[in-house]
């Protein structure tokens, strides 16, 4: 679920100067067109930065552990991995658990592999519908999870959208209360002319108080 894997400078001096002293975590490669394993082919599951810096250092080994686990095993891996390492952004934490979604799991399946609450996943799951682009600039501008959580009570596709738009801006709160007032607004209007619906008759053809 990891894109970026941050600036790398640092580790990258690091390893020049000890080596690579912890494993990285490997699994045999499974190659889909030939529909086997590979026999001496492997793909990392946790120590992608440390590989990246390795090779950016020369390094053309690097010590590994080799695991056998199945794909969603692998897939809650790496999103734990990465989510207690706090590597991932909470768009990308939310892409891990909709790939483990798709993988059949169910949010409690999640909840028990991961060791983080159902509220948390499910939370995730819903950041990750939006757009990338938007919920980046959102967090950069300073947009919380609890902004987010506030966003997903707008019913609303199109407001819900526009409103990601200005997510962490000074215009945030006045733009979400006046989208919550007239969502209130809509579920009054919709009861009380259900309630009219009850004993009133529809009558069609009318453009005033009095029919004509």
């Amino acid at each position: 679920p990891r894109k970026n894997l941050g600036d790398l400078s640092e580790l990258v001096e690091s390893i020049k100067a000890k080596g690579v002293l912890q494993n990285l975590t490997v699994v045999p490669y499974f190659s889909k067109v030939q529909n086997r394993v590979m026999d001496g082919v492997y793909t990392i599951l946790i120590g992608h930065r440390r590989a990246s810096a390795a090779k950016l250092a020369g390094l053309t080994e690097l010590p590994c552990s080799i695991v056998d686990m199945s794909y969603e095993d692998q897939i809650a891996t790496m999103l734990v991995e990465n989510m207690q390492r706090s590597d991932l952004t909470v768009w990308e934490e939310g892409k891990g658990v909709q790939m483990m979604l798709n993988l059949g799991k169910s949010i409690k399946d999640i909840s028990e592999m991961t060791g983080f609450s159902e509220t948390k996943i499910r939370q995730r799951e819903k950041i990750a519908h939006y757009d990338e682009r938007k919920v980046k600039k959102g967090l950069e501008r300073g947009a919380t999870l609890f902004d987010f959580a506030e966003l997903d009570k707008i019913e609303d596709d199109e407001t819900r959208e526009k409103l990601l738009g200005v997510i962490g801006t000074s215009d945030w709160k006045n733009e979400l209360a006046y989208a919550k007032k007239r969502q209130k607004e809509k579920v009054l209007k919709d009861a009380w002319h259900d309630q009219v619906g009850k004993w009133a008759t529809r009558v069609d053809g009318v453009t005033s108080g009095y029919p004509h």
